[in-house]
């Protein structure tokens, strides 16, 4: 995501918000969204993005770090992007409390964010 975005980032960040408040309550919980616009979004954009949603209670992290490093990660996640043209990855990602991705879920498919919401529940009840 970016914070200038005005395509898929608003929708996948709404969604992602949604999750944040259904969890609200579980220690066991996080969400982590991470700019691919990091000459932009610095970390007092990021913050103000952040409290846009409301978020200020460290379970929703709104990170940067240079474009290489953000794009070693989306590697490793097997999520293949190339940062510089600005492609997006459509895909949110459940990794459990070991860093084992579990899953990958379409920012806009309603069903896959119900199985997204419904395998968080099982892997906080797990832990």
């Amino acid at each position: 995501m970016f914070t200038r975005c005005q395509g898929v980032c608003p929708t996948m960040s709404a969604n992602i918000k949604k999750m944040y408040d259904l969890y609200r309550g579980s220690d066991k919980v996080r969400f982590l969204s991470i700019t691919v616009d990091p000459d932009y979004d610095t970390l007092e954009v990021l913050r103000t993005y952040a409290d846009g949603f409301g978020v200020n209670d460290g379970r929703w992290i709104f990170a940067r770090g240079p474009l290489v490093d953000v794009a070693v990660l989306w590697n490793m996640a097997s999520c293949l992007m190339q940062a510089i043209y600005r492609r997006i990855i459509l895909h949110l990602i459940l990794v459990d409390d070991k860093g084992q991705i579990r899953g990958f879920y379409s920012y806009n498919d309603d069903d896959e964010l119900t199985a997204l919401r419904d395998n968080i529940r099982n892997l906080a009840r797990s832990m």
